[in-house]
Order: structure tokens, then C-alpha cells, then sequence
């Protein structure tokens, strides 16, 4: 099984968009498995990734996984997009009940963290990538995002 990079976040992010609790995936002694952690409270939907019990290394000869699924249309092609730099759970605030970090209206600058993604109990600042106004959020609090899915957009300055 030759799975690349962007195989597995395909893979991770329709897993977060099922129904499914668990899914494995064997092949040629390479296994690839996400089990959803049941959870309470925002973290409910959050996908756990089982490590594989050999390394996946791309091929040199694999196919492009554009290629293997439908084409997804593009929501938001332009460079106002802030999008998810990996798969988790996205939040708005540091904890439950705090201020979020942004507002639809509210400026940033570079490098401000506008929200946190968990994943694998491990909490990631994401940093605004430009200076601007925020104009939208599209993530809900607490809820799975895939990688490089849009959290929200920034008008820049």
C-alpha cells in the first residue's frame, strides 16, 4: 500500500465527516487505522489516528489521490482563506467559556493566534498568516476539521 500524505488527510477528513466509529485499513503488512474517541463535551468529535504498524512512506510511482476521488469544489480559491494547517478539533478560544480569539470584524496581525486545533491530545496555535480584518468564520467551535479546510477568511490589509 503506497498512501501519501495527502491519502491520509483525505482519509482522516471523510472519517471525520462519517458516521463511522472506527475504520482500518491492511495491506502488504501496513496498517491504517482511525477510531473516533467518544468524548464529553466539544471534543466528542474528534478522530484519534492509531499509529500503523509499519511506517507509510509514499511510493515514487503513486497515484495521485485527485485522481481516485471526485473532484471536491474549491469554497474559497482566494488568498483571504486562513486554512487548516492539520487535521483536528478546531476551537475559537483557549477553554470552554474564555473570549474567543477573533470576531468577524476584529483586526489581526500577523502571527496573532486566531484559534487552536487539537489533535492527538495535542493543542496547535494557529497563527494569523497575514495582517487584516477578519470577515468570516467558518469552522464551528469544537467541532473535527480536515486538513487544509477553510477555519476562516481574512480581508489583508
Amino acid at each position: 500500500m503506497n498512501l501519501t500524505r495527502d491519502d491520509i488527510s483525505y482519509l482522516i477528513r471523510e472519517f471525520g465527516e462519517s458516521d463511522l466509529s472506527e475504520m482500518k485499513i491492511t495491506d502488504e503488512g501496513t496498517t491504517f487505522e482511525l477510531k473516533r474517541k467518544i468524548e464529553r463535551g466539544a471534543a466528542a468529535n474528534a478522530a484519534a489516528v492509531q499509529p500503523a504498524e509499519t511506517p507509510v512512506h509514499p511510493g515514487p510511482d503513486a497515484a495521485s489521490p485527485e485522481a481516485a476521488r471526485p473532484s471536491e469544489a474549491k469554497d474559497d480559491s482566494s488568498d483571504e482563506a486562513v486554512r487548516a494547517p492539520l487535521a483536528g478539533v478546531f476551537y475559537r478560544a483557549s477553554k470552554p467559556g474564555a473570549v474567543p480569539y477573533v470576531e468577524p470584524g476584529k483586526h489581526v496581525e500577523k502571527g496573532d493566534i486566531i484559534g487552536l486545533i487539537e489533535a492527538m491530545k495535542m493543542m496547535s496555535e494557529v497563527p494569523a498568516p497575514y495582517a487584516g480584518t477578519v470577515k468570516e468564520i467558518r469552522a464551528e467551535d469544537g467541532v473535527f476539521t480536515g486538513y487544509n479546510d477553510v477555519l476562516m477568511t481574512i480581508v489583508r490589509d
